[in-house]
Formats: structure tokens, C-alpha cells, sequence
């Protein structure tokens, strides 16, 4: 018995020792198939640093607008596009009203831009054909500062979340 204990014995440390020099080829062969193998690409960095800004997108093109450079400063009126197919940024016409902790959507070519913590109750329009701005009526219920979004559906632009007033009395929007 003891004799036939030994023998499972040795195979077993002989299968462990070829499977353990298997597993490591199988992981150096996978650590450089993952090391060759990178899906992210770097392209050309936004020309304006900036967060609390609003994204979309547009005839396959980005728009960054709005936003601020750093804590306790204004929101800026910064509008720039990136074109990912030449990996290049371009400014265009300024937002007309300077704010930070916007969002915006896009329908019909155009991207239309909400609240703000300088202006919760704006609304402003942008055509990307004729790189102009215009004015819209205030939105009913003001929306500020970071946990509040816009979303496109059938034509419509829903708003929701957000902070209706900041400071001693903070409203939660639903």
C-alpha cells in the first residue's frame, strides 16, 4: 500500500511539475500576445483643459463646450470640435454665455446646451453649419452643478436630475 502511495506520489509531482512549466509558457505566450495587443490609440490632446463641460456629438464629429480651467474659476465659453477622422481640433464661435456644470444634447444637427452653475436656467442653441449661437427660452425648472443630463428621443430632449438651487437649500430634480 505505502509502495503504491509512492508511485501516485511521483506521478503526481511529475504532472504538477509539467503542468506548472506549461502554465508558465501558456502565461509568458499570453503576456505577449496582451503586451502586442493594445485597442487604445493615442490621438491629439483637447487644446483647452478644462472639466464640468458638455459632450456630444454631431456628423461624426465631438464637441467640447463649455466647461472651467480649474477649481473656484468661471465657466468658460470655450466651444471646440474634434474630427476624428484627421485627429484634429478646431475652435469655433464661442458659447455666448460663460458656464460650467452644463449638459447639452443634439437633435436635428444642432446642439442645444442647459443650466449651469452661473446660469441653471439657460438654454442656448448651436448650429455646427452656420457656427452661430442663439438664445432660448429658460428652461421651467433650473438645473445646476454635476448629477443632472440631457437625452435625445424621437426628436425631444429630456432633462433630468440635477440641483435646482445651490447653497442652504438644495432641491433634488426627478
Amino acid at each position: 500500500m505505502k509502495k503504491s502511495i509512492k508511485f501516485y506520489s511521483s506521478n503526481f509531482v511529475s504532472i504538477l511539475i509539467i503542468v506548472s512549466l506549461l502554465g508558465i509558457g501558456l502565461i509568458g505566450m499570453f503576456s505577449i500576445t496582451i503586451a502586442q495587443y493594445n485597442p487604445w490609440t493615442q490621438k491629439t490632446d483637447m487644446p483647452t483643459a478644462r472639466l464640468g463641460l458638455a459632450t456630444v456629438v454631431v456628423n461624426d464629429s465631438i464637441y467640447a463646450i463649455g466647461g472651467y480651467p480649474r477649481a473656484n474659476s468661471a465657466g468658460m465659453t470655450t466651444n471646440e470640435v474634434y474630427d476624428p477622422a484627421t485627429d484634429t481640433w478646431t475652435a469655433k464661435a464661442p458659447m455666448p454665455t460663460g458656464r460650467r456644470w452644463i449638459t447639452a444634447s443634439a437633435v436635428n444637427g444642432k446642439i442645444y446646451v442647459f443650466g449651469g452653475n452661473e446660469n441653471p436656467d439657460k438654454t442656448e442653441v448651436y448650429d455646427p453649419t452656420t457656427d452661430a449661437w442663439k438664445e432660448l427660452a429658460a428652461i421651467p425648472t433650473p438645473r445646476q452643478h454635476i448629477n443632472y443630463s440631457a437625452a435625445a428621443a424621437h426628436g425631444k430632449i429630456y432633462l433630468i436630475g440635477g440641483i435646482e438651487k445651490r447653497g442652504e437649500k438644495e432641491f433634488i430634480i426627478t
